[in-house]
């Protein structure tokens, strides 16, 4: 990141742009400056939008430059704010997986509950199918054991 543009500069460069049918490498070469900054005024194609680009990158760099010196020498009192400000938000974002979580586990809880009562009543069924398919075989033999008592009488 340069020397940041001037108004002037910068319409200047936007009516070459224009002139030249957006020829970067011309532009650049005309004017003297890099092409990574005739890309920057293309591509913001206002000055108001090449002001808050160029503000935007600054806090960037800035915040770089204080997360590259806690990396180097541990944090000093001005980057704890910085860590200050990330802790509560690493916190919520924790607290919403959490949260997540443990409603995903709770619907599966609710399901297997689900599960587990229909699987009563089926077992439930088939015991009272069992049940009567055993007592109508015991009262099938009980009257082929009489129909064959009176045979034999």
């Amino acid at each position: 990141m340069g020397k940041p543009l001037t108004e002037q500069q910068f319409n200047t460069i936007t009516a070459q742009l224009r002139k030249k049918s957006n020829d970067i490498a011309k532009v650049a070469e005309a004017s003297g400056l890099k092409v990574s900054t005739i890309k920057a005024v293309r591509r913001a194609q206002t000055w108001e939008n090449y002001q808050e680009v160029r503000k935007a990158q600054g806090e960037k760099i800035k915040a770089l430059h204080q997360l590259n010196k806690i990396a180097k020498t541990g944090p000093t009192e001005p980057a704890q704010p910085l860590i200050h400000e990330i802790k509560p938000v690493a916190k919520k974002a924790a607290k919403v997986d959490l949260e997540k979580i443990l409603k995903d586990q709770s619907y599966m809880l609710s399901e297997l509950a689900k599960l587990a009562e229909r699987l009563g009543k089926v077992e439930e069924a088939v015991s009272e199918t069992q049940h009567d398919a055993i007592v109508s075989d015991i009262n099938q033999r009980r009257t082929f054991l009489a129909r064959f008592r009176r045979e034999q009488r």
